[in-house]
Order: C-alpha cells, then structure tokens, then sequence
C-alpha cells in the first residue's frame, strides 16, 4: 500500500474511478432497458397473435350476421329485411366492443391475463346482463293500470332474454379471441422470475 501518494496520482485515481463508476451506471442502465423492453414484449404479443383491432372488427360483425343469418330464416323476415338487422346491430356492436370489449383485452393483457376462457366468461356474463337490463327497460311500461302487472311482464321478459344475450355476448367475445388470435393459454406465458 502507498500512503506517500503525488497530486497527479490521486487526481488520475479520481478520473479513472468516476470514468469506472460511469461505466457501470451506464452498463445498470442499458440492462435495465433490455429488462423492460423484454417485459413490454412479453405483455403485449406473447398473449395474442393478432392486432387487438382485428378482433375488434370480427367480433362488432359476428354478432350481427348471425342475427341476419336467423333472420333469413325466421317468417318475420317479411316484415323486417335481414340486411336491416344487420346494420342495426353492426350500430349497436361497434361502440359496445370499443366501449367494453377492448379496455378488457387491454386490462388483461396489462396484468398478463388476456387469455380465451376469461374474454368469453366476461363476453357471455355481460352480454346476458346487457340484453337483460335493455328488454327489463323496453317492455316495462308504466302507463298500464296495473303498475305490479306491468313490472311482472317486463320482469319476465327481462328473465327469457338472458340466454339469447348470453349466447350473443359468447359469440361475440369468440370472435373477438379468434380475430386477435387469443388462445386458451398465453403462448409465451413465463412462470418463476426473469
């Protein structure tokens, strides 16, 4: 060890140590960026295939040519044209799916659970719900004479409309996972830490 040590010798000690902590400050930082360019990678293509506007567009269309498709064959297709309902629905499914469908995927996909199974247990809870809440509301008519009979019809029309919205919500949330390419499980689902 040196205790006797020149002006010129500490001072070059000082640079080559503040040169060495530089170094290493950046060296820390650029793998942190490699880190969290690897977890943004991770997050937002290893859950799906696809552009999450692909399934945005499949799932605002399937719901509503499949209603037309029933339509075609109802007998009411006489009175109300297929291609109608069509444009009808695509009205109402745009804004649903850009309203609900798409912050969910981006929900899950955030916290690393954009998977099929909980997109069309959501699509199939929310779209009975929806179509419940919408006929609850549109066959309740309050200026009937027998408010209790009223409520009990809209109540009842509200229940039988459940398993349609339910089936349509499921359509829908399917066809969304099919368009963005959401499988059952994450392809690049990682467990233990990175």
């Amino acid at each position: 060890m040196r205790y006797n040590m020149s002006a010129s010798t500490i001072r070059l000690n000082s640079n080559a140590w503040s040169k060495a902590h530089r170094i290493t400050r950046h060296i820390r930082r650029d793998n942190l960026l490699r880190i969290r360019v690897r977890i943004i990678s991770y997050a937002s293509m290893s859950q799906h295939s696809r552009p999450l506007v692909v399934g945005a567009l499949a799932s605002s269309f399937a719901v509503p040519a499949l209603m037309a498709l029933l339509m075609t064959f109802s007998t009411m297709s006489v009175m109300t044209p297929p291609i109608l309902v069509f444009f009808v629905g695509v009205l109402i499914t745009v804004p649903t799916t850009c309203l609900v469908a798409v912050p969910l995927a981006l929900l899950f996909r955030r916290f690393g659970r954009l998977n099929a199974i909980y997109m069309c247990l959501l699509g199939t809870v929310l779209g009975a719900l929806a179509l419940g809440l919408y006929t609850l509301d549109s066959s309740y008519y309050p200026q009937m004479n027998d408010k209790a009979f009223a409520l009990w019809v809209a109540q009842q029309a509200a229940l039988k409309s459940l398993m349609p919205g339910a089936v349509y919500g499921f359509v829908s949330a399917a066809a969304f996972c099919v368009g963005a390419g959401i499988t059952v499980r994450p392809s690049g689902r990682r467990t233990g830490a990175a």
